[in-house]
């Protein structure tokens, strides 16, 4: 634990006890797994990696997200407090490939204080990652939009909970393990339906690129007004409108802090509107479902629409 919470802990549990010497690292008396009083306190940079680390972790601990439900990762400002909160964390899971690089974070100080810190995304093979720019190009973050490499995120957390929680190793990673199996159920439920797709209707347009690694691993081709880091053109590009005219594309998809305004100023003058929000930049509210969808169809259409079943890992986000 973080060194101040710790000693924190340990004085007002030893006077609640009467001075019997109980710890916040001391485990409760029950028959399951020997649990800490305290949870160890996971703050994370993405809602993605705090829904990991809460189905992970289970009840050993308190795992939140800097950023609130459907909040985008390349609009959020670190704050004072949200400095605060990583500077009195236990455990620190920042993203990595440069997702969160830009707030103005320094993350080797917060080893400094006590803090463990871990990428969740340091496993991930470099030949699996997409770079728009070309091989020597900054990585494409989103890789929690394709199960499988979702997977070596829960690797990651796994790993960063067992050292620091070593004596839960038998707790953590059977919790680990279901998680990898849920993902892999999902990859496969996904190819399924999207196999039933016909080759002229394979594409998705969408507000952001962040889906990239979706597309990828779906046999989709994507376009998108945003790219991979969030900036936007003035207007649409002669080559994006050629493109939507071709695929004669009805329907935008689009994350749920995008102002719709702008993306009908960009749209005016073409066939293509707006349509359902889609959840591939951060996670909802917990408990919730999104879906996603292609072209004309809605969520009337092709078994009830292209869901893309992310609440396998949103299932429980802890939002502060």
């Amino acid at each position: 634990m973080n060194a101040s919470r710790r000693q924190f802990c340990r004085t007002v549990l030893t006077t609640a006890a009467g001075g019997a010497g109980v710890s916040c690292e001391e485990p409760v008396k029950q028959t399951g797994p020997r649990l800490p009083k305290v949870k160890w306190r996971v703050v994370c940079t993405t809602s993605w990696a705090a829904s990991i680390a809460a189905q992970v972790g289970g009840e050993a601990v308190d795992a939140v997200s800097l950023m609130k439900a459907g909040m985008s990762p390349h609009q959020f400002k670190a704050a004072a407090p949200d400095v605060a909160k990583l500077r009195t964390a236990d455990i620190v899971l920042r993203h990595g490939l440069g997702l969160d690089d830009a707030w103005p974070v320094d993350y080797p100080s917060l080893e400094q204080v006590g803090v463990r810190l871990h990428s969740v995304t340091d496993s991930v093979p470099a030949e699996r990652l997409i770079r728009p720019g070309g091989p020597e190009g900054a990585p494409d973050p989103h890789v929690w939009m394709d199960p499988q490499l979702a997977v070596y995120m829960v690797h990651a957390v796994e790993a960063a909970l067992i050292a620091a929680m070593p004596r839960l190793a038998e707790y953590i990673s059977p919790r680990a393990q279901r998680l990898r199996v849920d993902l892999g159920e999902t990859d496969r439920f996904l190819k399924g339906l999207m196999g039933e797709l016909p080759e002229k209707d394979r594409f998705l347009f969408t507000s952001h690129a962040s889906m990239a690694y979706f597309a990828r691993a779906y046999g989709l081709e994507l376009r998108s007004i945003a790219n991979a880091g969030g900036q936007a053109p003035q207007a649409l590009p002669d080559e994006l409108k050629a493109w939507l005219s071709e695929r004669r594309v009805g329907t935008l998809f689009h994350e749920q802090d995008t102002n719709e305004t702008v993306l009908a100023a960009l749209l005016l003058g073409s066939k293509v509107v707006t349509g359902p929000v889609i959840y591939s930049l951060a996670l909802p509210a917990a408990g919730t479902f999104h879906t996603i969808a292609t072209k004309r169809y809605d969520v009337t259409a092709i078994n009830d629409a292209i869901r893309y079943t992310g609440h396998v890992v949103q299932s429980k986000l802890q939002i502060d």
